[in-house]
C-alpha cells in the first residue's frame, strides 16, 4: 500500500513522532514535493517525491512496457 502526504503538513506530525531533525530535513523539499509513505515488508518507508519524480517514474514505466519480453528473457 502506497499514500501520499503533504510534506508541509506532514512535518509537525513526523516530529512529534520522534523523527530526528536530521531526517526531517533529508525529506524537506519544494512546494509541490510530498511525502511518500508506502508499507514493506520491513516495515514503513518514507520517501520525497515531485514532479521530477513523477516524470522519471512515468518514463520508466513506459520502457518497461515496450521493453517487456526482452526484460523478462534477460531476467531468467
Amino acid at each position: 500500500m502506497q499514500r501520499k502526504l503533504m510534506s508541509s503538513g506532514i512535518r509537525r506530525s513526523l516530529q512529534d513522532a520522534g523523527l530526528p531533525e536530521r531526517m526531517l530535513e533529508r525529506l524537506e523539499g519544494g512546494p509541490e514535493d510530498e511525502v511518500v509513505a508506502m508499507e514493506t515488508e520491513r516495515g514503513l518507508l518514507l520517501s520525497r517525491s515531485g514532479p521530477d519524480v513523477e516524470e522519471f517514474l512515468e518514463g520508466v514505466a513506459a520502457i518497461r512496457q515496450e521493453y517487456r519480453e526482452a526484460l523478462r528473457e534477460l531476467a531468467e
